[in-house]
């Protein structure tokens, strides 16, 4: 595993053809225009909705009906998007909810420079599978906790040691010139088919198994808030419709922001407009009622 090198070692090839994309299926997330682009670099989509168009990026439309979930659809594609799009030197998968905003080729050029066969970035709080397995079941993040179970328990049969820390798979780097990165891919892909759990259980396991050259950055992606803006989901219910709405623009400066502010909020209004006109209606007959 390497470290991530100073900045003063930040010198660029333009000369190289880039590739940044996302995978969206089944509504899930909401794509938003990336604040700063690098050169040279394409930006796509791969999406299974025909209706999705987003300002700065490309779209791939597929067909994801041969897959059995969505989450299968997009790890296929995450995994070996390199079988899909050719003729690039360096991809950078980021998961739709995530905004790039500033300063990714400080660790895009490092991680080109050292030759590596995969950029991956260590999990924020945990460090063992086991504790993913754990923290998945107990925020009911999978619907059957045996088969998690199940699948990790296989893995340590097979000699893996968990020992090696966690991955947070959110953002992936990937050298596509070098020929060591077919074998971790392919793997990764057929663990996740095979058992459709969680692609953080199985990603350590292929790391073991295939050894690729890995460049592990220092820590999570989350802690480079300068870089990357993490939005909710988009259906996630944790959060309000208007805070899912403004938290992916609130970096694109004051101005922008006081702009699509009252948008988002004429929005969330006329989206609901039913349900609130329901609730006053029926707040109205009581009081008469009750006056009655």
């Amino acid at each position: 595993m390497l470290k991530l090198k100073p900045a003063h070692d930040l010198i660029d090839n333009f000369n190289k053809k880039r590739l940044v994309y996302t995978c969206v299926f089944g509504d899930y997330d909401r794509v938003l225009k990336p604040l700063n682009k690098l050169k040279n670099t394409d930006y796509f989509i791969i999406t299974d909705n025909s209706e999705m168009t987003v300002n700065g990026w490309q779209t791939l439309l597929v067909d994801s009906r041969k897959f059995k979930t969505p989450k299968a659809a997009n790890l296929y594609y995450r995994a070996l998007i390199h079988k899909v799009l050719s003729g690039y030197d360096t991809s950078i998968y980021i998961d739709g909810n995530i905004k790039i905003l500033n300063g990714i080729h400080e660790f895009l050029i490092p991680f080109e420079n050292s030759g590596c066969t995969l950029g991956l970035y260590p999990h924020e709080s945990r460090s063992t599978v086991e504790e993913e397995v754990d923290a998945c079941i107990s925020s009911g993040k999978v619907l059957n906790a045996n088969d998690l179970i199940d699948e990790y328990q296989g893995y340590l049969q097979r000699g893996f040691p968990d020992k090696s820390g966690l991955i947070e798979t959110g953002v992936i780097f990937k050298n596509h010139v070098t020929d060591s990165l077919d074998e971790p891919m392919e793997v990764w892909w057929q663990c996740f088919s095979q058992r459709s759990t969680r692609d953080q259980i199985s990603l350590p396991y292929v790391l073991w198994k295939t050894n690729p050259s890995v460049y592990l950055f220092d820590q999570s992606y989350r802690k480079y808030k300068a870089t990357f803006l993490i939005s909710p989901h988009k259906h996630d219910r944790r959060y309000s419709e208007l805070y899912k709405l403004l938290r992916p623009r609130s970096r694109d400066g004051v101005l922008w922001f006081l702009i699509y502010a009252p948008f988002a909020c004429f929005h969330v209004l006329f989206k609901h407009a039913n349900v609130i006109r329901s609730k006053v209606v029926h707040r109205l007959n009581g009081i008469k009622v009750s006056k009655g």
